[in-house]
């Protein structure tokens, strides 16, 4: 049963078009059709003669493919990536040309004063709307913002997949629901494997007999496989070519590269490469138009999938039906259930889940107005850092960022609300093997789905071999790593750039600069130059740098910079931490649990004033502090363990009762001693050795050895 009770079954016939069976009314619509079913052509040459649309997709490569696909068409105007265009924009209002842009681009339009009045406003891939709200809110929220203030009469949500139990909080506003069904569409053969002994590799044999198997048979085809974990992805990439078989990486990564980029232009696969794997990116509106004989098998690697991802990802091979693989990489239940009355009581759970956390973080709206910013001067110094603060703080509980500022006023973010409910469902989907059988049905009635539970053991030589890979792309990574270095200070000393950070400014944000590395003939040059940028935004030398390239570890230096600016646990803690070590006999000294205690407690003493805050701690427990008296106070067992995570300390007697234990600041750094951006009495003076010569990590000046020693 639909949750929309405006829902409209079509069944499409061989010689009927959508513009024959479908009229939109005025407000909300939503049109549900299989990949192939003229969804795209429907808009562009029936809806936009009729009147001018603004068409929202939720990636450039879509944007890109569709300019392509209707190059002669002087009515249709293309936006995506780049700078803000916002006269284009207009003149193409004023001549009312149907405007085709990112879901990005939007939020430059979306709080304008645009006449967008004439014009129909539809938003394709609708799914993403709730699927992408965990990373894309930045983009989602503003389209959310403009269908809350119904700028536009009329509204069509497309989609080719929809999970309508998570679509309805974010619209259950459809007056009018159109669900079509394709006639004889491609029986999809599905096979659900459930390793007995699962292993990260149980896939891989399957895909080297096959390749063997097309190799033996002269055949040239493509194994394409999906693994959301890029680092995985290039060791599996590494191991295929060692056999001496061509693979092709698609993500967000290498998406500029040629092979890519003839993806997308060609709308198609290059057939010279034996396996491609790629991430969730050809979810997205990416078509393959390879034939049934170019594709030899799809397979899902993990339990990372939702149903709706899975039926997007296959829905992309439009003249191909191969079979497709779901390899799962943890034991899951099998036991026999009733998968519809099992279904009702998982998506009443997640309702029930919805109207709890929007029904607090409402409560908390509220009291944003009572909050006391007096004397967090030198912590908070914006509403919007404001929000920022809180959204930390709600993440940490519910793994949502609870708020975003429109401009005006401080809102709900039902995009990343939203999205933990379909990342809880993800984890519903994999519950039981029935049940995720079940869910793919749902989305693929026609599909012949099986379940198969797999004895097969990865064998220790194919376990050595995983690891061997691994630690030679780890050394040619670390052999890598100084001539990278040696670029950035090259640059610096060539452009007359004396800061680490300016030099990551004009590479990153203003472009002044050329990267210096090519991503198809150095790809791993490229690479790391590029996280040498991005850590940048966190650090702020060369010399620490170095240190996180060769440990590998610029997620969690990401993750604790986070924190360093935007928890208000940790920010506050550490801007008292930097002024209590910058006095000399504070370093080295040896302190008590109690006396550290103490101490980090005064540093939490000016956030009594936030009463959203203290709100949270009155009804959740926090993993370090605990509302004592009305006063925020650290949990006596937690404080070493906030302490080792965030400062540069030595714990004595660690293996001891928490009393026993002893306190040691061995720099004013924090975690692992490094300098961080956002924690400024951090910032000391590191030297780097280059090429056998000494400079300043953070200007690039030279040095003499003797300052280095």
């Amino acid at each position: 049963m639909s949750f929309f009770s405006k829902e409209i079954s079509i069944n499409l016939k061989p010689n009927q078009k959508l513009a024959d069976l479908i009229e939109l009314q005025d407000g909300h619509n939503l049109l549900v059709a299989s990949t192939g079913a003229g969804k795209t052509t429907y808009v562009l040459t029936h809806l936009a003669k009729q009147k001018p649309v603004i068409m929202l997709c939720p990636t450039v490569s879509q944007v890109k493919q569709l300019k392509k696909d209707y190059t002669d068409r002087a009515d249709l105007f293309f936006s995506y990536g780049g700078a803000n265009n916002i006269e284009e924009i207009k003149k193409a209002i004023e001549t009312k040309k149907t405007i085709i842009m990112t879901f990005d681009q939007w939020s430059h339009y979306a709080n304008t004063n645009l006449n967008f009045s004439p014009y129909i406003l539809v938003i394709d891939e609708t799914h993403k709307l709730y699927s992408a709200g965990s990373y894309r809110d930045k983009a989602i929220q503003p389209i959310l913002g403009t269908i809350e203030k119904k700028t536009f009469s009329q509204v069509l949500y497309l989609t080719a997949s929809l999970t309508e139990h998570l679509f309805q909080n974010i619209d259950s506003a459809i007056v009018r629901y159109f669900h079509v069904t394709v006639p004889n569409s491609v029986q999809r053969q599905i096979q659900i494997i459930s390793y007995k002994n699962p292993h990260i590799l149980s896939f891989y044999e399957e895909i080297c007999l096959r390749l063997k198997c097309n190799k033996q048979n002269g055949l040239s085809k493509i194994i394409l496989v999906r693994i959301n974990d890029k680092g995985n992805a290039k060791i599996i990439q590494a191991m295929l070519e060692n056999q001496g078989y061509k693979v092709m990486l698609i993500n967000r990564d290498e998406m500029d590269k040629k092979s890519c980029n003839d993806v997308i232009r060609n709308s198609a696969l290059d057939t010279s490469y034996q396996v491609v794997i790629c991430t969730s990116i050809l979810d997205e509106a990416i078509n393959l138009n390879n034939r049934h004989d170019e594709i030899d098998s799809v397979h899902f690697i993990g339990q990372h999938a939702h149903p709706e991802e899975i039926t997007q990802f296959i829905g992309r091979t439009r003249h191909a039906n191969p079979p497709i693989f779901i390899h799962l990489q943890h034991n899951i239940d099998n036991k026999p259930i009733n998968c519809t009355k099992a279904h009702a009581q998982k998506v009443q759970r997640l309702e029930e889940t919805y109207l709890k956390i929007t029904g607090i973080l409402g409560e908390l709206q509220n009291t944003l107005s009572e909050d006391n910013l007096k004397g967090l001067g030198e912590l908070i110094s914006s509403p919007i850092d404001h929000i920022k603060i809180l959204n930390n703080v709600t993440h940490d509980i519910f793994q949502v960022r609870a708020f975003w500022h429109n401009g005006r006023q401080t809102k709900l973010n039902h995009s990343n609300i939203v999205a933990k409910l379909y990342q809880i469902d993800i984890t519903n989907c994999y519950s039981n093997l029935r049940y995720l059988k079940f869910r793919l049905a749902q989305l693929l009635p026609s599909a012949k789905i099986e379940i198969h539970e797999s004895e097969y053991q990865v064998s220790k030589s194919l376990q050595k071999e995983f690891k061997q890979t691994q630690s030679d792309l780890k050394e040619n990574r670390d052999r890598t790593i100084p001539d990278v270095l040696a670029a950035t200070v090259q640059i610096m000393r060539n452009h007359g750039i004396n800061s680490y950070q300016k030099i990551c400014e004009k590479l990153t944000d203003t472009n002044d600069l050329e990267h210096p590395y090519d991503k198809e003939s150095q790809p791993l040059h490229h690479e790391l130059f590029s996280e040498t940028l991005l850590l940048g935004k966190y650090i702020t030398n060369l010399y620490d740098v170095q240190q996180i390239l060769q440990v590998g570890n610029t997620k969690v230096i990401s993750s604790i910079s986070y924190d360093y600016s935007l928890n208000p646990i940790v920010k506050a803690v550490m801007f008292g931490l930097g002024k209590y070590l910058s006095n000399a006999k504070n370093m080295g000294k040896t302190h008590t649990v109690t006396q550290v205690e103490e101490l980090l407690n005064q540093y939490l003493q000016p956030l009594d004033n936030l009463a959203t805050l203290k709100h949270f701690l009155n009804k959740y427990t926090f993993k370090y502090v605990e509302l004592v008296q009305g006063n925020i106070q650290f949990r006596p067992e937690k404080v070493i363990n906030f302490l080792k995570k965030y400062a540069h300390v030595q714990v004595l007697n660690d293996k001891k009762t928490l009393a026993e234990k002893k306190v040691k600041f061995l720099s004013i750094g924090g975690a692992f001693g490094y300098s961080y951006v956002a924690l400024p009495k951090t910032h000391s003076s590191k030297q780097i050795e280059v090429a056998g010569k000494i400079y300043d990590a953070s200007t690039a000046y030279e040095r003499v050895a003797l300052e280095f020693e």
